[in-house]
């Protein structure tokens, strides 16, 4: 499972409750099937600091997001286990741009295959904000 924040968020804030309980960490793991699953999170500046067009990093961000995945499962055993994104506004972009990539760029993105890949969506402006 990996979890992609959207505008102005990151990698643990947007899944933190006020609590500071992060819900992927501290309550996911503990129910089955996902006590046996790897959870991880991918972060990337999301903060809209210029005036320079967000949406042209979503190349970068989505060969960012592959390349940790594949870096992360190494084994070839590891890379088949299915995939789910989970991804709030902008990192659904993210992850569905990476999807693509995987789909229409496969030799540059060997070792990840969407046969086993499911995405979540969570107020994503897939038709613009």
């Amino acid at each position: 499972i990996c979890a992609v924040h959207g505008l102005n968020g990151n990698a643990f804030d947007t899944w933190m409750a006020e609590n500071g309980r992060m819900w992927l960490r501290d309550f996911l793991p503990k129910d089955s099937p996902f006590d046996r699953s790897r959870i991880m999170t991918f972060g990337y500046t999301s903060t809209l600091v210029d005036k320079r067009k967000l949406t042209d990093r979503f190349e970068d961000y989505s060969d960012q997001l592959i390349s940790q995945i594949i870096r992360l499962r190494g084994s070839s055993s590891e890379r088949k286990r299915p995939l789910i994104f989970i991804c709030h506004s902008m990192g659904g972009l993210v992850a569905r741009l990476a999807m693509t990539r995987m789909h229409t760029m496969p030799n540059k993105f060997k070792g990840l295959s969407l046969e086993e890949c499911g995405i979540l969506f969570l107020s994503t402006p897939h038709l613009g904000s």
